[in-house]
């Protein structure tokens, strides 16, 4: 084989395994497929239609009140507790067919599940 053949032979494998790489890593980023989640303040649970991310926020009732949020699974931990600006937002990654836990201190004003690209099997 020639140098030149050679030479293009390599860029072409290192651009496709560069661009294959992309590809994957990209599946599991936020999608702009938004499910509505039925929330209220207290506790509650969602399972996850597919892979994705369970985003919840509350506001604070009144001006002295604090707005917290908790959401929990098997992957991770979030909370969010608000006092000066008054609102609270976390989120969680979710696997396809896995019950998220929450908890919501204050009005719910974001109850959201955002699919991933790749959205799971």
């Amino acid at each position: 084989m020639s140098v030149g053949l050679i030479d293009f032979l390599r860029g072409w494998g290192e651009s496709l395994f560069t661009s294959k790489k992309a590809y994957i890593s990209n599946q599991a980023m936020p999608s702009t497929s938004e499910i509505s989640v039925s929330a209220s303040e207290g506790e509650g649970s969602f399972t996850a239609p597919t892979d994705g991310y369970l985003v919840l926020g509350a506001s604070r009732k009144t001006s002295s009140d604090f707005a917290v949020v908790n959401i929990w699974n098997n992957i991770n931990t979030c909370s969010a507790s608000s006092e000066d600006y008054g609102q609270s937002r976390a989120y969680v990654p979710c696997k396809k067919g896995k019950t998220v836990q929450f908890s919501i201190i204050g009005n719910v004003d974001r109850s959201a599940f955002i699919s991933t690209i790749g959205g799971g099997s």
